[in-house]
């Protein structure tokens, strides 16, 4: 994450897509409204609290995916893009996120 002293603002707001799902992203945007990171997580309630489905994020020098499965420890990572391209890479997470949130959501519970 870029810190607020080199120009960038952060938005932090959750997205519900339905009672028991949402989507949580978090950006900061530069000078002439440059995205310069994001996160964006597909969240599903489950026993009180929210498990994370799909993550969309800048760590580690590239836009890339964690998608999880119920029970397991460790998500599954694939790279998307360059940090050259995060606004392709916004794109992608935005358009898999609140696109397929319900495929998501059954491929994390049945695997």
């Amino acid at each position: 994450m870029v810190p607020e002293d080199e120009g960038g603002i952060p938005y932090v707001f959750p997205i519900y897509l339905s009672e028991d799902d949402r989507a949580y992203l978090r950006m900061v945007v530069g000078s002439r409204n440059r995205l310069i990171d994001f996160a964006l997580t597909q969240q599903i309630r489950m026993a009180g609290g929210w498990r994370d489905v799909v993550r969309y994020d800048c760590s580690h020098g590239s836009v890339h995916v964690h998608h999880s499965t119920r029970g397991m420890a460790e998500s599954e990572v694939r790279e998307v893009c360059d940090l050259d391209d995060i606004d392709y890479g916004y794109a992608v997470a935005v358009a898999d996120v609140l696109g397929s949130w319900e495929e998501n959501r059954r491929r994390y519970l049945h695997g």
